[in-house]
């Protein structure tokens, strides 16, 4: 009887073959750097969100910092934005001088509430930064109406949400600057990478200025930087951008079986999708209910060990040291809770549904009480 463990990451890049053909004809263009190929990822992507303007980037935080830049963010200004987030949402806006203004999340979308934005405004806030958390549009309706009543910029941080719908429109398509990742975890990747979209030629003109250390033609009309993306990078994006919808349709189905897989557990929840949202499910996440964060971690501790790699979701931002450090301690209890409960199950495409079994499986033997 083999002793071998069967390993199940949390994620793999889905890749066709077309991407390597890329990379050869790029290369052979003598061509690497940003130029025609990035253009073309450029339109490619800007028509599939039906966006006005693209600009390619060279990750999804260097997108949010120059979308902060382009919406006139300074030194002393606050930007709204939940503590519950990847690290780089918090980090772009001290790039700019800002300050992070954590606020509270629904408890059942993981987004920002809306009902919970008012109370952190104040008179240095400027804008708010909306994260649509593992895929899922937060409710922008509610969240747009609050922008507007105080006269606030919006910044949507859509790392995840490439492919994601809000009411039947594209995340991309509705707002005044969004910003989407390429890191391998995402929908579709490009190794590192990032794209900012806009409805505003002016901001869209000022982007691409700045991803190029500030030059204008051959003169240096601004401080900028070296954002740009390369010809390489672009190859692939041009190619995942074939098979998008068939990897979100794929996602979409594998989340189907594992809610029905779960419905037949205790203390397991499948991930909320409010009508108003169509998710391209980045991450299929799960709330752990009536468990202690303790046992929660040591359940993803020997999962891990067995090969199966499940972890924590996300991190609460406003808990991790160096914001501690810098702003001192905050309390943030559902953000904390959702932190220590939530938990990514492995999903990508050409994951199983024999996998799958096994994920529910060894996730049920070790969270107390299993099956009903």
């Amino acid at each position: 009887m083999s002793n071998k463990i069967t390993k199940i990451p949390i994620s793999r890049p889905a890749f066709f073959g077309r991407e390597i053909d890329g990379i050869e004809k790029a290369i052979k263009s003598g061509w690497v750097m940003q130029g025609p190929r990035v253009e073309e990822f450029e339109n490619n992507l800007a028509d599939y969100v039906g966006a006005r303007h693209a600009i390619a980037v060279s990750s999804g935080t260097t997108a949010l910092h120059l979308a902060l830049l382009s919406s006139g963010i300074q030194k002393g200004d606050e930007i709204l934005v939940p503590s519950y987030s990847f690290i780089a949402s918090a980090n772009s806006i001290l790039y700019t001088g800002a300050k992070p203004g954590f606020v509270e999340i629904d408890p059942d979308t993981f987004n920002l509430d809306p009902e919970k934005i008012s109370q952190h405004i104040t008179k240095k806030t400027k804008a708010i930064m909306v994260v649509h958390q593992f895929g899922l549009p937060a409710d922008m309706d509610r969240i747009n109406k609050i922008a507007d009543k105080y006269g606030l910029k919006m910044i949507e941080d859509a790392a995840c949400a490439l492919g994601s719908s809000y009411k039947n429109k594209k995340i991309g398509a509705m707002s005044r600057i969004v910003c989407f990742s390429f890191h391998p975890r995402k929908i579709i990747t490009t190794g590192e990478g990032g794209m900012i979209v806009t409805s505003s030629r002016k901001m869209a003109d000022e982007i691409r200025i700045l991803r190029s250390h500030g030059l204008k033609g051959n003169k240096g009309i601004i401080l900028g930087y070296n954002y740009r993306m390369t010809d390489l990078q672009a190859v692939i994006g041009i190619s995942q951008m074939k098979n998008l919808d068939r990897i979100i349709c794929d996602r979409q189905k594998k989340a189907d079986y594992y809610n029905s897989l779960i419905e037949n557990t205790r203390y397991i929840e499948p991930p909320l999708i409010p009508p108003y949202a169509k998710t391209n499910f980045q991450s299929y996440v799960v709330k752990i209910k009536s468990v202690q964060a303790q046992k929660i971690r040591s359940v993803v501790e020997r999962l891990n060990k067995n090969g199966i790699h499940v972890k924590l979701a996300n991190m609460a931002i406003h808990k991790q040291p160096y914001y501690v450090r810098k702003f001192g301690r905050k309390k943030l209890n559902i953000t904390e809770h959702v932190a220590d409960t939530a938990l990514s199950l492995p999903l990508f495409y050409g994951l199983s549904e024999k996998e799958q079994d096994l994920v529910v499986a060894m996730l049920t033997k070790y969270i107390p009480y299993g099956k009903k």
